[in-house]
């Protein structure tokens, strides 16, 4: 596979990204440096990601490529807009047996590409170098402990102490203030709810709205579901994916929509089955119940009592994987 169909899947990729605005080719992080393929930001001006791209290569100009997204990992740091931007390496997905041999430096991810738009996160894992290939979703990142409910407090809380105040807010004066106004909210997800934001571009580095965060906002003073459907846009990949497990899992076992029995367990070997490998960000059960509480805060199930769910709605089907083969 040619560079030039690397670089071009990856960037298809990359603008399905959370907080991905605009993509730019050949450029620098700091000046006179090394020249990346592709360099994503944010819609606040924050580098999000760092690219090298390599074609279908020997293994010296592999390593060539692996140790040139090194150094942007040592350069993102003396540029104020991308020091904590995430350095990615692609390359063909045939490149993986010259990668077995590698020693890949763990401020680097990489990434395998096949045609037409295929994109797996190519992870080393274990004192054996054991390598497990994880398939990644667009419009799917790390999430764990948080709820609507807390975007929506933590966005107006943010609104309202930065108009009051000049400069970088405090995370821990976000987390007294939301404890002050929603006492109702666990304070052990405040963290998690500032990072999630943080991940989509909705707070910049100063943890002040970017126009994104304004722009939701807006949707927050014309109605709740206004918001909620905003929500259902930037957690979709997550969503349709647990929603469509669930269903499969009430035919495998012949029961009704209205009570269906699983375990987190269930879901995430479901979802892995569909694709046939690995889903990142939907194999760890723990945090299935956040995805779960999600669907149940926009309607799409009802919790009977533990492990017992009811489907109220479905959500268009996108992002889902093939049909499977009936027998």
């Amino acid at each position: 596979m040619k560079e030039l169909i690397v670089k071009k899947i990856i960037k298809s990729y990359l603008k399905k990204q959370p907080g991905v605005s605009k993509i730019l080719t050949e450029q620098s992080l700091i000046k006179d440096g090394v020249v990346a393929d592709l360099i994503a930001i944010s819609p606040s001006g924050e580098i999000k990601y760092v690219v090298e791209c390599k074609g279908s290569v020997n293994p010296g100009t592999l390593a060539g490529g692996l140790g040139q997204a090194y150094q942007y990992s040592y350069q993102k740091q003396f540029n104020q807009q991308s020091k904590n931007a995430r350095v990615w390496f692609a390359c063909p997905k045939d490149c993986e047996s010259i990668l077995k041999v590698f020693k890949i430096p763990n401020e680097v991810e990489v990434f395998l590409v096949e045609e037409p738009s295929n994109v797996f996160a190519y992870i080393q894992r274990g004192k054996k170098r054991t390598i497990i290939q994880e398939f990644q979703l667009p419009q799917t990142f790390f999430v764990e402990g948080i709820n609507l409910d807390l975007i929506k407090e933590s966005i107006k809380v943010i609104e309202r102490l930065q108009r009051k105040r000049k400069g970088k807010l405090n995370r821990e004066l976000i987390k007294q203030t939301l404890e002050k106004f929603c006492p109702r909210l666990s304070s052990s997800s405040h963290r998690n709810t500032l990072i999630t934001l943080s991940s989509l571009g909705i707070i910049d580095d100063d943890n002040r709205l970017t126009p994104e965060g304004f722009r939701l906002f807006g949707t927050l003073k014309t109605s709740e579901q206004s918001f909620f459907n905003e929500m259902i846009n930037i957690f979709y990949s997550f969503l349709i994916n647990v929603l469509n497990a669930l269903i499969v899992l009430a035919c495998d076992k012949n029961q009704s929509p209205n009570n269906i029995e699983c375990t987190n367990e269930e879901i995430c070997k479901k979802i892995n089955e569909l694709y046939g490998q690995e889903v990142r960000y939907l194999n760890n059960p723990r945090r299935m119940n956040t995805i779960l509480h999600i669907l149940e805060e926009v309607g799409a199930i009802t919790f009977i009592n533990r492990g017992h769910y009811r489907i109220n709605g479905l959500i268009h089907p996108t992002f889902l994987p093939p049909p499977r083969k009936h027998k």
